[in-house]
């Protein structure tokens, strides 16, 4: 499709993304070849997911205000764009009036000018508790039904995955040293006052820090960077890790950081993200302490081999992290929670097949319950694995809905959602 506009840029991608259930960043870099894409990659990443945090809302604005939204993906997407432009954008009406003439969008001067207008609270008056927050946030009904039955602070939840968390960056030398060079760069940064290791950064291109400060530091989100931690308080100095859905990469390469006698042997089924994975271990220079194999985490490859510890940190249907990827609401829906929760399950019961005594850490970066508690509970009660207290190390995410595993989510932690439990056989 031949593209004038940014706007018909960001509806072709958001069309890709929907269709094949890929990142919004991803999709943009599928799209590096074009010279415009190259040019406005910052107002097209930042354009496509402001659309897709409000893109339930700015569906009923645009049926409020012209009429039925249409069915035809590309379209769909380009009626979301114009609204959201005529929102919360200062774009000129006649730019956006033309844009939807070339691609037969019924929207006249006048229903433009109406969106600008129209009042959120007058939209959704009629509507229940519950359809209100699925129109205001975004979040599909399904999952604000859920999140409402299931935690006690369920809104607030809701309204977290509307907001932009802090970026946090793992210092791989010296914290003040790491804080010195994003000083000199004109960036605020500030201590993690959890981690020894994380800065928090805001509002700032994160190309900048990665190409000025190279492999002095890796941005990684603080929940994640939680499993190295757990790890250097649970065993010595001398450990062996599998780590059974390795890729990317960045909790092997943190282990071996954190700790000087570490070797991790990673296992995914992805043959493209273990290229992801060797490209940072060799960025890294963790290459003599991490090992990578392309295989998958049902039938792992390691025969008689005997770790210390073993990582299970499976697909999951990522609802923690629609802050940060919001095109999950596109595609997410119910039946997928209890698909992740038996493959997972499956891979956690290989993990108890692996010889010797070990210490398993199960962490998903998703809140549903079927997913975390409910599987931690049946592959403790079938196994006879015991829970390790993990508050005891990290108090302030204690979770309170299974006492000895940890919890963190957007609202009160301002990071992603994820859950993590660590049992001993």
């Amino acid at each position: 499709m031949s593209c004038r506009y940014v706007e018909e840029i960001c509806a072709d991608i958001l069309r890709e993304v929907e269709e094949r259930r890929i990142s919004i960043r991803g999709a943009i870099e599928d799209r590096a070849h074009d010279s415009t894409v190259r040019r406005l990659r910052s107002l097209i990443l930042a354009l496509c997911l402001d659309v897709v945090r409000r893109y339930v809302l700015l569906e009923k604005i645009f049926e409020h205000s012209v009429g039925e939204v249409p069915r035809d993906i590309f379209k769909r997407n380009l009626a979301r764009i114009v609204t959201y432009e005529v929102r919360y954008r200062d774009i000129r009406i006649e730019r956006l009036v033309k844009i939807c003439r070339k691609h037969g969008l019924k929207a006249s001067r006048r229903d433009l000018a109406r969106m600008r207008e129209t009042s959120e609270s007058e939209l959704v008056k009629d509507l229940s508790y519950e359809e209100r927050l699925h129109v205001l946030y975004s979040v599909p009904l399904w999952l604000v039904r859920y999140i409402l039955r299931k935690f006690i602070d369920g809104e607030q939840i809701i309204r977290s995955f509307s907001e932009r968390l802090p970026t946090y960056v793992r210092c791989r030398v010296s914290r003040n040293v790491v804080l010195k060079k994003l000083k000199e760069l004109g960036i605020d940064a500030k201590e993690d006052p959890d981690l020894d290791d994380a800065v928090i950064v805001d509002k700032v291109k994160l190309s900048l820090i990665e190409r000025t400060l190279g492999n002095l530091i890796y941005v990684q989100d603080k929940s994640s960077m939680l499993i190295a931690h757990i790890v250097e308080k649970l065993v010595d100095n001398n450990v062996r890790v599998v780590d059974m859905c390795s890729a990317p990469g960045g909790k092997a390469i943190h282990i071996t950081d954190r700790i000087e006698r570490a070797y991790v042997t990673g296992i995914d089924i992805s043959f493209r993200r273990v290229l992801t994975e060797l490209s940072l271990i060799y960025r890294y220079d963790a290459h003599s302490k991490v090992d990578v194999v392309c295989a998958s985490a049902l039938r792992p490859p390691l025969r008689q081999y005997s770790p210390h510890i073993v990582i299970v940190d499976p697909d999951c249907t990522s609802i923690g992290k629609l802050s940060h990827s919001p095109e999950i609401r596109l595609w997410l829906r119910e039946h997928h929670v209890r698909e992740m929760a038996r493959l997972q399950y499956k891979i956690l019961r290989k993990a108890c097949s692996i010889s010797g005594r070990i210490i398993m850490i199960y962490s998903t970066c998703t809140i549903t319950f079927e997913e975390n508690e409910d599987n931690i509970k049946r592959i403790c009660d079938e196994h006879g694995l015991e829970l390790v207290d993990l508050c005891t190390l990290f108090p302030k995410f204690c979770n309170i809905y299974m006492r000895g595993s940890l919890r963190l989510f957007p609202h009160t932690h301002r990071t992603g959602g994820y859950f993590i439990a660590c049992l001993r056989s």
